[in-house]
């Protein structure tokens, strides 16, 4: 084995450029040298904080249940197929929560004189947020309809197709109708529909309507307007009938976010042992450092936490 030739600080250095070792690669080669043994990456996945539910009821809460009905060898299946409708929700959480904080930030800077400045005749706005502000507006609807195909997609996984409910064309109910496995007279079958009618009809008829305009029309939102009084600035920002931006995100979320869970607790709920049922846990009731919505109990003691696995 041949032997390494150690090269002093004030000899050449060994990469021919007639300078000095300390004066060329010397520090280079001392970072190769110091550069850790790292064998792989422990990333956190999520930033999980109190008073956010979301990702207690969809990893922890969805997760048990699911293995209360999936064998182990299916469990990886079903993440597959389940993963996308979690990665679409959480897009669009991040962006309500970034549209939110646009707003928020964009007030304050305007409160405490730091924007919003009046110079003559005009307000000057030196940091307007009206382009980011409409790309993750228009972002959070485009991410959440997604969720729905891919929840959609994910009842199709799950034995029970359900887009026939979603649709308004009769043609397409009555086909999705015949292939679905629960008679229309079964009061199961009953409930579920009446759980998607009720939610076309309060906000998901015009959440669909928001995206096609969004993705078909080239929808933008309208800019921040802004107004005078008492010598200060007054950022107004576009309504929608009587609902305010942060409103109408706030409501779209928790609807949307409801509506998938819902459905995915149902469907498992019919595949269940016989002497297993799910409970809705109430809110006063849910552990605050893990605050899930919906837990499978034996039916006998349904007041019992347990896990099938």
């Amino acid at each position: 084995m041949a032997k390494q030739i150690k090269i002093g600080r004030n000899d050449k250095c060994h990469c021919g450029s007639d300078i000095k070792y300390k004066r060329c690669c010397m520090q280079k080669d001392e970072m190769v040298i110091k550069k850790p043994n790292v064998t792989g990456v422990l990333r956190k996945a999520y930033d999980i904080k109190l008073g956010d539910d979301f990702y207690s009821r969809y990893l922890f809460g969805l997760g048990k249940i699911k293995d209360c009905v999936y064998s182990r060898e299916k469990r990886l299946d079903y993440d597959n197929s389940f993963s996308p409708i979690f990665q679409n929700l959480l897009e669009t959480k991040y962006a309500r929560e970034y549209s939110l904080d646009l707003i928020k930030k964009h007030k304050e800077n305007i409160e405490c004189n730091n924007d919003g400045i009046i110079q003559g005749h005009q307000i000057n706005i030196n940091d307007p947020i009206d382009d980011r502000l409409n790309m993750f507006f228009k972002d959070f609807f485009i991410r959440g309809s997604i969720a729905i195909d891919c929840l959609i997609k994910h009842t199709r996984y799950m034995g029970y197709d359900i887009g026939f409910l979603f649709s308004d064309k009769e043609e397409k109910f009555k086909k999705g109708l015949k292939r679905f496995p629960i008679p229309e007279t079964d009061k199961r079958y009953e409930y579920l529909r009446d759980m998607i009618s009720h939610n076309k009809e309060s906000w998901y008829t015009q959440f669909r309507e928001m995206r096609g305009k969004i993705e078909h029309d080239g929808y933008k939102l309208p800019n921040i307007k802004y107004d005078v009084e008492n010598d200060k600035v007054i950022p107004v920002y576009p309504m929608f009938g009587k609902q305010t931006i942060e409103n109408i995100l706030d409501i779209c979320w928790q609807n949307l976010s409801n509506l998938c869970e819902e459905i995915i607790v149902y469907l498992i709920s019919l595949n269940l042992p016989p002497d297993l049922i799910i409970v809705l846990i109430p809110t006063e009731s849910r552990d605050l450092n893990l605050p899930i919505k919906f837990a499978v109990r034996y039916k006998e003691f349904p007041e019992v936490n347990f896990s099938c696995s």
